[in-house]
């Protein structure tokens, strides 16, 4: 792939740019909305990240402090003329498929709700992108869903288990005890949709053309006024505006930002003075696929190469996950007996008027 940075403080795209990849969008322009609008319109493939919680985009200050990466994704102009709806305040946690973290050196792994582990068994097996996939590994996910009304067509790719909910996004930044979500978590019973892929007839976000661009106040000569090219008489405009889609269109849209980091799925080992990276998740392969398939070379995508990749031991995960259980449930046990004690023996170490003994 020959791949170039689009300047988003510009206000078009390329029309040489075939695929367009959309990662963390946050306060685009309406020039820059448009200007992805009618690469779509154009025909113009498009593969799009979305995150409530963009967790590896947290940096430190000079103090050891953890600065937020800030509010989630907004595309809610271009996801609604799509068909497709999107809550960037909220965060998938899934108690089936959490991913066991250490959160410090010195901690034991425990399930972190808002990390989960995505199998083989919850991917579409007969989409090109995901049919051959084993594990992919997704970090404080969004949902995706589609809207009512909508005309396109909504295929969800990748979903999440049953026993999943939505929880605010503010309960898992700086998250640094993940046992406190399973305190906020309540099973609602039923999947999300964490990557689909939208296709059909897609009518343009911008029904009335172009947005007006704010008028330049710093031009060199104010008292001439700028001439667009419409305006010339005889001349054509240099811009023509689609309000529909030429043919069907083609989005991918992932609802997480955080499985494209290496932490999520490749381990860096040295050798001889070299990196060597070792995955251990699929999470590469899903974005290969994806632009593979909307760069038209599904075929290619068909008789790729994979690595060996061992499926998890389901019933060893399950054990963990009752003995987790159990152990929170002991600890909570444990704690209401010690209160209890202390209670005791502070009534113990008191006189008949309810002074502590030793006191006058």
């Amino acid at each position: 792939y020959d791949v170039r940075r689009v300047d988003i403080t510009s206000s078009s795209i390329d029309e040489d740019v075939d695929i367009l990849m959309i990662v963390h969008p946050q306060e685009l322009s309406d020039g820059m909305l448009y200007a992805i609008d009618q690469h779509v319109m154009k025909g113009g493939q498009a593969i799009v990240f979305l995150d409530p919680n963009a967790d590896s985009l947290v940096t430190r200050s000079p103090q050891g402090a953890m600065i937020p990466a800030g509010m989630g994704s907004d595309l809610e102009v271009l996801l609604s003329a799509w068909g497709v709806e999107y809550q960037d305040d909220k965060v998938l946690a899934d108690n089936e498929l959490a991913l066991r973290v250490r959160m410090s050196q010195s901690g034991r792994p425990m399930p972190h709700l808002g990390m989960v582990g995505v199998p083989r068994e919850n991917f579409d097996q007969e989409d090109i992108i995901t049919s051959r996939l084993e594990t992919v590994n997704f970090a404080s996910a969004g949902a995706l869903s589609q809207s009512d009304g909508a005309t396109t067509t909504f295929e969800p790719l990748i979903r999440s288990s049953y026993d999943a909910a939505l929880m605010d996004a503010a309960l898992v930044e700086n998250m640094t005890d993940p046992s406190i979500l399973f305190d906020e978590f309540q099973s609602q019973g039923k999947s999300y949709v964490l990557a689909a892929r939208v296709s059909g007839e897609i009518t343009s976000a911008f029904p009335e053309g172009r947005p007006e661009i704010p008028e330049d106040t710093t031009s060199d000569s104010p008292g001439i006024p700028e001439i667009d090219a419409a305006e010339i008489p005889g001349e054509e405009s240099a811009e023509i505006h689609l309000a529909r889609t030429q043919g069907p269109a083609n989005i991918v849209l992932f609802s997480d930002t955080d499985f494209l980091t290496d932490r999520l799925w490749v381990q860096v080992a040295q050798f001889l003075g070299q990196r060597i990276p070792q995955p251990f998740a699929n999470n590469g392969d899903l974005l290969i696929n994806s632009l593979d398939n909307l760069s038209g070379g599904a075929d290619l995508v068909s008789i790729r190469g994979r690595g060996t990749y061992s499926r998890p031991f389901v019933r060893v995960i399950a054990l963990q996950r009752v003995a987790d259980d159990r152990l929170r449930t002991e600890e909570a046990e444990l704690l209401n007996r010690l209160s209890e004690t202390e209670a005791a023996l502070a009534e113990l170490n008191q006189d008949e008027d309810g002074n502590p003994l030793g006191q006058m």
